[in-house]
């Protein structure tokens, strides 16, 4: 054990040349945050320590998340930033956020903003005599602002139980342009692991199910590849010219949302004749074209092929193409598709009947 660091310390991470620890094992430090000397990972004195708001065994400190030249300190139920170039300019202050954070994994950063999973306190439950926080959300933060972003998979983020945690990661993956997040589980059993991909440009969730067999327990972007350490004392990645990752398919498609008739809606009826769909893929079953029509309902136009040229889809005279006040359309990937992009569509819309006035 590292000179003059208490035994349990959970939490660790590098910042400015020192070596902070935070989540202590005994309720002796739970408020306690300790950092190393200058460049001596190994060496902790007793001035090197400060407490944050002391409340009992409730609110303990335990999360850390270094970004650029600030440090987030989270409780449970808080965050705080530490900032300055050395022990002697430390200066730590509470931020304006409703929520806490834990460990050292659960956090990614995305340029200046720190997007992972949120906590909260349930006071009434204890583990080993401590309070047990739950996750609660997803966020993306910046020293003066917040915002929840998981709403859309609230019951996938909080379906966790009180018990022996696992901790919960998210990790930058730039190929992707997005954060892949592991959800806590409970127990130490392998198991299937729900898991969750965060698009950065649309805000869109991808959500599936890594299987048993690979059980993972840790994840790290490198040599271009996101890696997994898993159960069995493997470590895995994935594969980008694979048609499937191991576990259950999940469907992925794009909407339009809905189209009007430029200078008609709701006036003026129309259909959608001809489509141009200007894309690409690695390899895999090509995607399926739809168009819903007032009713909401999505009828299929058929298959095509994304090409970087753009594929015509010819829908005039489809029985399903019915004229309508307002459409939506759907490409539909296939399940089985590697690196299936939609770069642009280009829609010619037939007008149908006279404008009601």
């Amino acid at each position: 054990n590292p000179d003059g660091l208490p035994y349990g310390r959970r939490v660790g991470i590098s910042f400015k040349n020192h070596v902070f620890w935070v989540y202590s094992e005994d309720r002796r430090y739970v408020h306690e945050v300790i950092f190393s000397e200058f460049d001596d990972p190994r060496l902790y004195l007793a001035k090197n320590r400060f407490e944050i708001e002391p409340v009992g065994r409730m609110s303990h400190v335990a999360g850390l998340q270094a970004n650029g030249d600030i440090l987030y300190i989270g409780k449970t139920d808080a965050v705080y930033g530490l900032v300055g170039g050395s022990a002697e300019s430390f200066r730590l202050q509470r931020l304006p956020m409703p929520f806490g954070f834990t460990g050292n994994r659960g956090m990614a950063n995305v340029g200046g903003l720190s997007i992972g999973f949120s906590t909260r306190n349930d006071f009434s439950t204890t583990v080993n005599g401590f309070e047990v926080d739950q996750p609660d959300n997803i966020v993306a933060m910046s020293p003066d602002s917040y915002k929840f972003i998981g709403d859309k998979v609230l019951t996938l983020i909080r379906q966790t139980t009180a018990g022996s945690y696992y901790e919960s990661h998210a990790k930058f993956w730039p190929d992707l342009g997005g954060v892949f997040f592991l959800p806590r589980r409970a127990g130490t059993a392998a198991a299937a692991r729900d898991a969750l991909f965060l698009d950065v440009e649309s805000n869109a969730f991808w959500e599936w199910n890594i299987a048993s067999a690979v059980s993972p327990n840790a994840m790290e972007f490198a040599n271009n590849r996101m890696h997994l350490g898993c159960q069995d004392g493997r470590i895995k990645y994935f594969d980008a010219t694979a048609p499937r990752d191991d576990g259950a398919d999940f469907t992925s498609y794009w909407g339009s949302g809905p189209i009007t008739y430029p200078g008609g809606f709701p006036r003026r009826k129309f259909s959608i004749d001809r489509a141009i769909v200007w894309g690409s893929q690695t390899s895999g079953a090509v995607p399926t074209f739809s168009i819903a029509n007032e009713d909401g309902t999505f009828n299929s136009m058929g298959t095509f092929a994304l090409s970087t040229a753009g594929t015509e889809i010819n829908i005039a005279g489809r029985d399903n193409n019915i004229a309508s006040y307002f459409s939506n359309i759907r490409v539909t990937f296939a399940s089985n598709g590697v690196r299936q992009r939609i770069r642009k569509i280009a829609l010619l819309l037939k007008p149908i009947g006279n404008p009601v006035s």
